[in-house]
């Protein structure tokens, strides 16, 4: 092996790691995101259902 031919294995296996780091973090990041958005659709149905629970009592207090 020549100094030449390993250093040009080296940069090519850098720059697949490299590639390799881009699309774990691409895949992680996505998975996060759909979690995040996961988690604020529940956080606020919960809210819509507490103010609708808060409104029936508070009609049911004005009509009767």
């Amino acid at each position: 092996m020549s100094p030449s031919s390993s250093s040009g294995s080296s940069s090519s296996s850098s720059f697949a790691r490299t590639v390799v780091a881009v699309l774990v973090l691409l895949v992680v990041g996505y998975f996060l995101l759909h979690v995040l958005i996961g988690v604020a659709v529940a956080v606020a149905g919960f809210v819509v259902v507490i103010l609708a629970i808060a409104a029936v009592i508070w009609a049911l207090r004005v009509l009767l």
